[in-house]
């Protein structure tokens, strides 16, 4: 046998037990897809989608708040996300709840004022996100919601 041919033959030993294993292993774990299963409601019986963005905001910033509230529906596990720079008391936060409300986080949006020597946050507003799902925010969730949330406070 030639060395020349060794590569080659290398190649197809090689190519063969890849074919192999793509036919003995062909079964993929929900791990292995990157998918976890999970009760993944979409928007309660009875209810409707809506989308409000306040007037008193500019083009500009009517547009990153709504790419950023639809990436919040799209990639988390929310059916509702209300960006409010006003108290609302706590009769009337039930009551702008969509029913069938699980759970509720709540994100403060902060403003920094510096002082002479002190660094001081005074809450500017919120970002209300709720579902239909018990526990519905991972940990990696509430950090990625909380850094878009640090994005929306750099943008007003």
């Amino acid at each position: 046998m030639d060395e020349s041919y060794l590569p080659r033959w290398i190649g197809y030993g090689f190519g063969s037990l890849l074919i192999l294993n793509h036919f003995v292993g062909s079964t993929a774990t929900p791990a292995q897809l990157g998918a976890i299963p999970m009760d993944q409601t979409s928007i309660p019986q009875g209810c409707e989608q809506i989308f409000v963005i306040s007037q008193n905001v500019s083009d500009t910033q009517e547009e990153d708040l709504a790419w950023a509230m639809y990436i919040l529906l799209r990639n988390t596990n929310t059916t509702a996300v209300y960006e409010t720079y006003v108290h609302v008391p706590d009769s009337g936060l039930w009551e702008m709840l969509p029913q069938g409300t699980c759970s509720l986080l709540v994100q403060p949006i902060l403003q920094v004022q510096h002082s002479s020597d002190d660094e001081i946050q005074k809450v500017k507003g919120f970002v209300l996100l709720t579902s239909s799902m018990g526990y519905a925010c991972s940990d990696k969730d509430r950090a990625w919601i909380g850094a878009l949330t640090n994005k929306i406070r750099g943008k007003r």
